[in-house]
């Protein structure tokens, strides 16, 4: 019973994965013999409700069509097991949170490794990097090399800074709350949910999917002279060695045309292909 789920429309979405805005209420509809949310709820008695595939094992454990209640060891019968939809209506309607209204350790490692990637990007490109400057330029002038390190020591720490607060307030938690049946709706368009590319292994969140596919390597993109599909990292050795359109010179000849023509060439009309005479 642990592993069902509650309502078709939130299927995507474990009970055990949900957090309640109130859990004391929430409480309310957990099963007492799985101690998970009710799924399929049904009155075993007239005051105790149950998941139906938890009394289901439960009448073919006793081997019999009578068995106790679990919560008042009332004697009951499987034929006066009734589904109770009115619980159904009340659990969907029970407020709960986005998953990503805290930091999971699925994000936090992709949020270390963005952070990461991106410092070693700027500092590339910053000619203030930290790097030690050369051997004449720190002997003419030591102290000015020193104030240097040290205000970009403190220019880092200050990126650092603002990076940390603007991941905390923008990056890492959804506000949003709303009953538990669009909780699903709202995962599949949540743009701080983790999603996959489609082409690759990388993990990101969905708003930066776009720019993550603008880069992906492994995203097949036209080729500009032939337009066949070709994954982004391989495009180059593909103009280079195999695009049938590329306009490559002849080795015996030097004369240009594209590639597809070139075994042609050779076989039939390159003025420099030795021959045999036929006499």
């Amino acid at each position: 019973c642990k592993q069902n789920f509650l309502f078709s429309m939130s299927a995507s979405v474990p009970a055990a994965d949900v957090t309640f805005v109130n859990e004391q209420l929430a409480s309310a509809y957990d099963c007492g013999i799985c101690l998970q949310k009710l799924t399929e709820p049904v009155a075993a008695c007239d005051d105790h409700i149950f998941c139906q595939s938890c009394i289901n094992r439960l009448v073919e454990s006793q081997r019999s069509l009578h068995f106790p209640c679990p919560s008042c060891r009332k004697e009951c019968h499987l034929s006066r097991v009734r589904r109770v939809q009115f619980v159904d209506r009340r659990m969907k309607e029970l407020e709960v949170r986005c998953p990503n209204f805290e930091i999971t350790a699925r994000k936090a490692l992709y949020l270390s490794q963005r952070n990461q990637n991106n410092a070693r990007i700027r500092h590339g490109r910053n000619p203030r990097n930290g790097r030690e400057a050369p051997n004449e330029e720190r002997a003419r002038s030591r102290s000015r090399s020193r104030e240097r390190n040290e205000n970009q020591n403190q220019e880092d720490r200050n990126e650092n800074e603002n990076e940390n607060k603007n991941a905390d307030d923008e990056e890492k938690m959804c506000r949003w709350t709303g009953n538990w049946s669009d909780l699903s709706s709202h995962i599949a368009s949540c743009e701080l949910h983790m999603v996959q590319c489609q082409h690759c292994p990388s993990e990101m969140m969905r708003r930066e999917q776009v720019d993550h596919v603008r880069t992906c390597g492994h995203v097949p993109i036209p080729c500009l002279l032939c337009h066949k599909p070709v994954k982004r990292a391989h495009m180059n050795s593909h103009v280079e060695n195999w695009c049938p359109s590329k306009v490559v010179p002849c080795q015996l000849c030097n004369q240009r045309m594209v590639r597809m023509r070139m075994r042609v060439h050779l076989r039939k009309s390159c003025p420099e292909k030795v021959t045999f005479c036929k006499y």
